[in-house]
């Protein structure tokens, strides 16, 4: 599996280059559920990088737990809340994403990160049973991933052991069958791949200012799961 790879030789050192990026998850989801709604949730994020969406979403949900590659993104977020929140609270644990894993409890809202582009199809079809696994009936999925106009893998420019995966919406929405479509926001890096993105709040107007770099393209999508679609 390419993912034990990444994980073995990749996750490290992808946490240290993103690990002070910041991240604007939590902005967005903040405009999908209001404060009340977000308290009464149990938070995942699958790909957790610096922590910092958890961090900020601990000031609003019940619980908040991360899973990752990399063990060094792992022993950050704990550090962030070591000796001052019970672990209940908060709770993280290093993972290879898509082989098998349980989770302590189910969640009302899992986050899904950029791990996918270094994942294979047929190794997103073990994350996404991991997924159905830890959902409780009519919970959301946010995902962010860089978005195509059609499918693309290409070999990694920092390990030529590892593919990387690109995808169009088409694919995610199948991906996603058992969820009903909620909402979609195309954010585009600024020409010189700066950290910001621009969010664009009207996701169905035509956009003059599309780049026809499908490289600078990255989405953040939301998924409910319909009743009855989750695993026992």
């Amino acid at each position: 599996m390419q993912t034990e790879i990444y994980v073995n030789e990749e996750a490290d050192k992808f946490y240290e280059r993103h690990c002070l990026r910041r991240s604007f998850i939590v902005d967005y989801l903040m405009t999908l559920f209001p404060k009340q709604v977000l308290s009464k949730f149990d938070i995942a994020e699958f790909g957790i990088g610096s922590g910092s969406n958890l961090m900020l979403l601990m000031n609003y949900a019940g619980s908040i737990h991360g899973y990752d590659g990399s063990q060094k993104a792992v022993e950050h977020f704990k550090a962030s809340f070591s000796g001052n929140i019970h672990e209940k609270k908060c709770f993280a644990k290093q993972v290879n994403l898509c082989e098998k894993f349980t989770t302590p409890i189910k969640y009302d809202l899992a986050i899904v990160g950029f791990f996918a582009y270094y994942a294979s199809d047929e190794e997103l079809s073990v994350f996404k049973e991991n997924l159905l696994n830890c959902m409780v009936e009519g919970g959301y999925v946010f995902i962010e991933d860089f978005l195509v106009r059609e499918n693309k893998i290409k070999t990694d420019s920092r390990n030529n052991k590892i593919k990387i995966f690109k995808r169009n919406i088409a694919f995610w929405l199948n991906f996603f069958k058992e969820f009903n479509f909620i909402d979609l926001r195309l954010f585009m890096n600024g020409e010189e791949k700066s950290d910001s993105y621009l969010i664009k709040d009207a996701p169905w107007l035509v956009d003059m200012e599309i780049s026809d770099d499908d490289d600078l393209w990255t989405f953040g999508a939301l998924f409910k799961l319909r009743s009855g679609k989750g695993q026992p």
